[in-house]
């Protein structure tokens, strides 16, 4: 045994790994797949989650829905919380495999039960019902104790619905953590000296009642509870009540503060690129890199419209800060232009845009 050398090969490992990330990033598919490998071949299971991840997707690599699928199942029962929760959102978004939210629900429970943070507050959100809510304050406090900034803010949210002021000022201060963390809505609020919290480190997952977490975070409730609507004729535009909860929206804004980058525009010769008339920044959210979440919101947004799930784009966050703007443009695709002619073939064009 060497202890020294196995704590340098993981070390290793894990920047060939971020190599790999970086490299896919940039659009490398030889350099990030060759990077990847090096860390599969030596028994990384992250590396062979995301592997999996490529070959079910087609990402980089010629697409193989099963061998990925093996993959994934395999690096998941090896105690890989990033598998299960790639698994969760395979099957939410019917991403080369059968949509089935059953399916999805126990992947999610199972990256949870592994400590994936991600996946405990996505579950603390299914749960509907009145704040404060201790199923929720506790998969929160055991997603917050794992360093995850949204759900900091969001624990910190729920204790100050409590009575006792001792849980208020503590959700104050999980404020206070969520906002040095990064996350946009806690940084709103707080005051520079604001208290934060102390961590107890990673709460353990082993007492939790997860059959009572199933239960409560069931995803049909969500996908059958019709929002109203409001039309108006002119200009033509609906106003959608309660089509997600408050809660969710904090989410996904604090999952896009780590990603968001100045958005682009289209250009007819250029594609997407950056442009003076839009000086703001967004995060999108392919499918790959999409969560059950998520994928309710997708659902939710479908239903709306009454128009099919597969005919969205991807999910995008925006992010304008004062003085920001995006000058007049359209939403659509002028069919009259011969250089939009292929992208209206492959993307087709945009009828509805739906803003949360």
């Amino acid at each position: 045994m060497n202890p020294g050398g196995e704590a340098l090969l993981a070390i290793e490992l894990e920047a060939r790994v971020a190599d790999a990330e970086r490299l896919a990033a940039m659009g490398d598919a030889h350099g990030a797949l060759a990077a990847l490998k090096q860390a599969v071949d030596h028994g990384h299971q992250y590396a062979s989650a995301l592997l999996g991840a490529w070959q079910v997707l087609g990402n980089f690599v010629e697409t193989d829905v099963p061998a990925g699928l093996a993959r994934l199942e395999s690096a998941a029962a090896a105690g890989e919380s990033a598998a299960a929760a790639c698994l969760a959102n395979l099957h939410a978004g019917g991403l080369q495999v059968e949509q089935d939210w059953p399916t999805s629900l126990g992947w999610l429970i199972r990256a949870a039960q592994l400590g994936n943070a991600r996946a405990l507050t996505q579950l603390a959100l299914m749960a509907e019902g009145p704040a404060p809510d201790p199923l929720r304050i506790n998969l929160l406090l055991a997603a917050a104790t794992r360093d995850f900034a949204p759900a900091q803010y969001l624990l910190g949210n729920e204790l100050r619905a409590a009575d006792d002021p001792r849980h208020r000022e503590i959700g104050a201060a999980w404020i206070g953590t969520a906002a040095r963390g990064g996350d946009p809505t806690a940084r709103a609020e707080v005051a520079p000296d604001q208290a934060i919290a102390r961590s107890p480190g990673s709460v353990a997952l082993e007492g939790f009642d997860w059959e009572t977490v199933q239960s409560r975070c069931d995803p049909a409730r969500w996908l059958t509870m019709r929002p109203g609507k409001k039309s108006y004729p002119l200009p033509q535009a609906s106003t959608i009540v309660s089509l997600i909860p408050a809660s969710w929206c904090h989410y996904l804004i604090g999952l896009a503060a780590q990603r968001l980058q100045r958005a682009t525009v289209n250009d007819i010769a250029r594609g997407r690129v950056v442009h003076s008339m839009r000086t703001n920044s967004s995060a999108n959210f392919p499918a790959g890199d999409s969560d059950p979440l998520l994928q309710l919101v997708n659902h939710r947004m479908a239903q709306a419209c009454g128009l099919p799930l597969d005919h969205q784009e991807q999910t995008c966050i925006l992010h304008y800060l004062p003085g920001q703007s995006y000058e007049d443009h359209f939403d659509f695709i002028d069919p009259d232009v011969p250089l939009f002619h292929d992208e209206l073939a492959s993307r087709g064009q945009r009828v509805v845009t739906v803003l949360i």
